[in-house]
């Protein structure tokens, strides 16, 4: 069983994140368990050659080229994804293994981290996806129903059981056809994370991905590999946010993130209220 971490990257901004995550990983990561990276890219020059580089350190890699033409977001993640998920399954060995959709906010947190999720995904048996279940929540002023956030793992036969054509954000779509049958795994080892809680998620025992929620994406992948690479800076950080009254504050739920000296949550909060009606700055640019 041989499982794919994918790779899908839209703008000369990820290249950079992702040759740091690609850095990270390469040192990082403790794994008796097969994988092969997939870069997947849109960009009109092609697939990029240091990352593919970067990557190969990590894992053998290979590369392909979405063709969609389709810039708004989230429909060209959407249709980067369907086209991604087609390849896979018509190229790949269907060997029951997944495929990791890997974006650029996204970081392992775990040593182990590749065994963990391929322990789980042995156990999830009948589910083709698995990762973060998000309930109901709101987002910009839109609701959006229960889900597994697209950030997850999924069957490499994933094409078999979904329609041809993409018609809506594909983790929504995707959730919508197999949750009535019951076949999405909801796994506690991907979590959101913020510059506020990152460091008590990182020490968590059951994380293992941590995905930055509405952060500066840069910012936030750099300052877990920081803490990831310095333990006792990071035992540091926890012991100093206990002691600081303003990260205690009571949260309605895990969800809830900081917006600079104000929390926000899409569960919560009327869709009326602040930045719900718009999207955060460095979340609009070179979303993905």
């Amino acid at each position: 069983m041989k499982h794919v971490i994918v790779i899908p990257y839209y703008c000369p901004e990820e290249i950079e994140r992702y040759l740091r995550i690609a850095g990270f990983m390469s040192g990082y990561t403790r794994s008796n368990v097969a994988c092969e990276v997939l870069l997947a890219s849109v960009l009109p020059a092609g697939p990029d050659a240091e990352l593919f580089g970067a990557f190969s350190k990590f894992a053998p890699t290979r590369e392909m080229q979405c063709h969609t033409q389709e810039m708004r977001y989230p429909q060209r993640a959407s249709e980067m994804f369907w086209e991604v998920m087609r390849y896979i399954g018509a190229e790949y060995e269907r060997d029951d293994g997944f495929f990791l959709w890997l974006e650029s906010d996204m970081l392992p947190c775990k040593p182990d981290w590749l065994d963990r999720l391929h322990a789980e995904w042995l156990s999830a048996k009948d589910a083709p996806v698995m990762g973060l279940f998000l309930p109901l929540m709101y987002l910009f002023g839109k609701a959006r129903g229960a889900h597994i956030n697209g950030g997850a793992c999924y069957a490499k036969n994933l094409s078999d059981l979904l329609p041809a054509r993409c018609t809506d954000t594909f983790d929504l779509l995707i959730s919508r056809v197999l949750e009535p049958a019951g076949r999405l795994k909801a796994s506690r080892q991907f979590a959101f994370a913020t510059e506020f809680d990152y460091p008590q998620l990182i020490a968590d025992p059951e994380k293992t991905l941590l995905h930055g929620y509405m952060q500066n994406k840069d910012r936030f992948i750099r300052s877990c590999i920081d803490y990831l690479q310095a333990p006792a800076l990071l035992r540091k950080w926890i012991g100093m946010q206990k002691r600081i009254p303003t990260y205690n504050l009571n949260k309605c739920c895990k969800y809830r993130y900081w917006i600079g000296f104000k929390t926000f949550c899409p569960l919560h909060s009327r869709p009326s209220e602040g930045t719900m009606d718009r999207e955060p700055k460095e979340v609009r640019s070179c979303a993905g």
